[in-house]
């Protein structure tokens, strides 16, 4: 029992620990030191806590410093864990802006470009809940309409359990279709300021493109110290692992 209570001590310590850093890093933000902000947040996230928020206004520290990989790369992490945040779109917008990466960008079309928008709304999460709460309406109106012995009363259950049992399928779909989304994509942002893409995963092999610092690529394969990756104009090649980072590991 000690044991248990000098955890929970310990884990609340922590948890104010960080919000006092994260406001610290808050204040150094307002007043323009945007470095010294950028390292309490990342001590912040060294700590174990992580949000939206946190990444969002890292992501916000790297663009007032020029930092384009880190900046996109936390407005990605931003807009992965809170994908209906306005403010974290289009300040990853102005972010890649700053790359010098020339590769264009296919964005999805037809009905794959309305799913994927649609479900994007809220994350997995908030879907999720959503169902569970649908679950309690139907469950409630389920006992109503079996309860009452009233015509009208049965018929107003019924209606709100049919709508609230289709809505409930569309969350518990949108949920599962982001959640498997969200996983099977592995989206990396190039760090490095040059760096070559390869035919093959060896240092001799021909080198294809170089991408620039803020470029992102989808992680396929890893083989040893190289990851084979799919561009955002669909091509295929190898990069090595210590110029990229992982948005999704």
């Amino acid at each position: 029992m000690k044991k248990v209570i000098v955890f929970l001590v310990f884990c609340c310590f922590g948890m104010v620990a960080a919000q006092s850093k994260f406001d610290v890093a808050n204040g150094l933000y307002q007043k323009n030191d945007f470095k010294g902000a950028a390292q309490l947040y990342e001590s912040v996230l060294q700590s174990g806590e992580e949000s939206a928020e946190l990444h969002y206004n890292l992501g916000n520290c790297y663009y007032k410093l020029r930092k384009v990989g880190p900046a996109i790369f936390h407005f990605e992490k931003a807009h992965l864990m809170d994908p209906s945040d306005e403010a974290i779109e289009n300040n990853l917008v102005f972010a890649r802006k700053l790359s010098l990466d020339t590769i264009p960008h296919f964005p999805k079309v037809g009905f794959e470009k309305m799913v994927v928008q649609s479900t994007s709304i809220m994350h997995y999460d908030r879907w999720a809940l959503l169902s569970i709460l649908l679950g309690f309406v139907i469950v409630g109106c389920f006992a109503g309409y079996y309860l009452t012995k009233i015509s009208s009363k049965k018929r107003t259950y019924f209606s709100v359990m049919v709508a609230a049992f289709l809505v409930w399928c569309i969350s518990l779909f949108a949920g599962f279709y982001q959640r498997n989304y969200i996983h099977n994509q592995h989206p990396a942002i190039v760090f490095s300021d040059k760096l070559d893409l390869h035919t093959e995963p060896t240092s001799r092999s021909t080198s294809s493109l170089q991408l620039r610092e803020g470029a992102k690529v989808y992680v396929l394969e890893k083989s040893g110290e190289w990851l084979k990756v799919r561009l955002t104009d669909d091509s295929l090649g190898w990069l090595q692992t210590n110029g990229v980072r992982e948005v999704n590991p």
